[in-house]
């Protein structure tokens, strides 16, 4: 078994170690097979857990130091951190906390005041306790569909800098590869609200995966606009994919998953996409049948369409080809069915 050192990004397992991060060491347990790491003492965390026993169980206590307290009353107010909000209780009980609307704030401001917290060690304090969760809080799903996933993906989509999304991300596939996360999980909707995310165009609900897509304007021919953290989908599974995205919903301007992605076709929007979403219409496309293949949405265009279109605007070398890959993907697959399909006549 393996996770992801916030610090470096690296795959780390039993016999490995982080050696760009000194506060980071391994603990070894009896018959366990997932590296744990803890910090002797953060910038503004003195003690962070430990491990005992066969079984993989984080037990994190964080006391705060007295500097790093007094800044955190000092901004609690200009973040809208009351008392019952993290890191001002234990993430381990009230772990949507961890990532409410104040948590971004929070860590701006930790970025840039002379806070005694180091930002990286706050993210690495922030996995150590996710790991700790126990089951009940990382599968609860609230009537209104959102789950301790959706607010994650909420989150980070919250995020401004790049550095910081980075660590989050990988929090949050860390979470993900859980083995005891249910895929109820995957499966829920959660409110989002009228005016919808990413951007304004999925409606009020969607799937929690739907998070990490492009978000788009709701009308035709637009820029993106207010879109999730699509690299997390380079990183997910095949599976997983597969298992989110398909069946596709039927979305505004009855867009299936990939009329979704390719449109809009134009050339002067073409740098909104990125590969991730590429791999995803190609994962999706491999597994659709023919009747998604030729689904039309209101304007009578077809997936296929458009994958024609913005790969003769952008040419076979965008993206190192992963565009002409989905165009293939969904002629190949279009021939197929209307070959089973001859076959039964």
């Amino acid at each position: 078994c393996q996770a992801t050192c916030l610090e470096c990004g690296a795959r780390l397992g039993l016999d490995s170690c982080c050696a760009a991060n000194s506060r980071l060491r391994e603990i070894s347990m009896d018959g366990a097979c997932v590296a744990l790491f803890a910090m002797k003492r953060f910038a503004g965390i003195r003690e962070l857990g430990h491990a005992n026993g066969a079984c993989v169980e984080w037990r994190s206590c964080i006391r705060i130091l007295p500097a790093a307290q007094q800044f955190l009353r000092r901004v609690a107010v200009q973040v809208g951190c009351q008392a019952d909000a993290w890191p001002f209780i234990d993430g381990r009980v009230h772990p949507r906390e961890m990532f409410a609307s104040s948590t971004p704030n929070l860590i701006s401001l930790i970025r840039r005041s002379d806070s005694g917290i180091c930002p990286i060690e706050f993210f690495i304090a922030w996995d150590v306790v996710t790991r700790s969760l126990p089951i009940h809080k990382v599968n609860e799903l609230r009537e209104d569909g959102t789950s301790l996933l959706s607010c994650m993906l909420l989150s980070l989509g919250n995020l401004d800098f790049e550095s910081e999304r980075v660590k989050l991300e990988c929090l949050i596939l860390n979470f993900i590869q859980r083995t005891d996360l249910n895929h109820a999980v995957f499966q829920s909707t959660p409110n989002l609200g009228d005016m919808g995310f990413p951007g304004f165009s999925i409606g009020s609900k969607a799937p929690v995966m739907w998070l990490c897509m492009r978000g788009k304007k709701n009308y035709r021919n637009g820029r993106s606009t207010c879109s999730g953290d699509r690299n997390i989908l380079e990183k997910l599974p095949h599976a997983l994919l597969e298992f989110c995205f398909v069946p596709s919903p039927i979305l505004p301007h009855r867009d299936n998953i990939l009329q979704y992605i390719l449109e809009p076709a134009s050339r002067c929007h073409a740098t909104d996409k990125t590969s991730s979403e590429a791999l995803l219409c190609r994962v999706v496309a491999r597994r659709l049948g023919l009747i998604d293949h030729i689904h039309r949405n209101e304007e009578g265009v077809c997936a296929l369409s458009y994958a024609e279109q913005f790969v003769h605007n952008t040419g076979p070398s965008f993206h190192g080809g992963a565009w002409v890959r989905v165009r293939d993907m969904i002629t190949e697959k279009m021939l197929d069915g209307c070959h089973d399909l001859g076959k039964r006549d």
